[in-house]
């Protein structure tokens, strides 16, 4: 997600003023580290900037796939889903939360992704 640098500072500067102590310990003092997705920088700047600079930017809505590792089982494969993938998909994410299923095999993968695509 690019974002200019100056809407980040001020970013980092909003934090810091209501909080009164520095960004980062701001942020991790607020993160619930015992939900699994307990926190995303890339939520947390694009709400800033939805919020404060709606007229200055473009949302596209990409067709994208979240988790990443239980579609194909981990970023190591996707250089064999890639193409039939990219029909559908502008970007997939691999998220650490996100964690490999050892009981799927290629069958299974492969069954998954027919499913997305309604191949018979």
């Amino acid at each position: 997600m690019p974002v200019k640098g100056i809407w980040f500072k001020e970013l980092l500067k909003t934090i810091e003023d209501l909080n009164k102590k520095k960004w980062q310990d701001a942020i991790i003092e607020s993160i619930k580290f015992e939900q699994i997705k307990a926190f995303s920088e890339y939520e947390m700047i694009g709400t800033y900037v939805q919020n404060n600079y709606l007229n200055e930017i473009e949302i596209i809505n990409n067709k994208w796939y979240r988790n990443g590792n239980s579609l194909i089982g981990s970023i190591n494969n996707l250089k064999y889903f890639s193409r039939i993938l990219s029909l559908k998909y502008d970007f997939i994410a691999f998220e650490k939360w996100d964690k490999f299923n050892i009981n799927l095999i290629p069958f299974k993968i492969i069954a998954r992704i027919k499913r997305i695509f309604n191949i018979k």
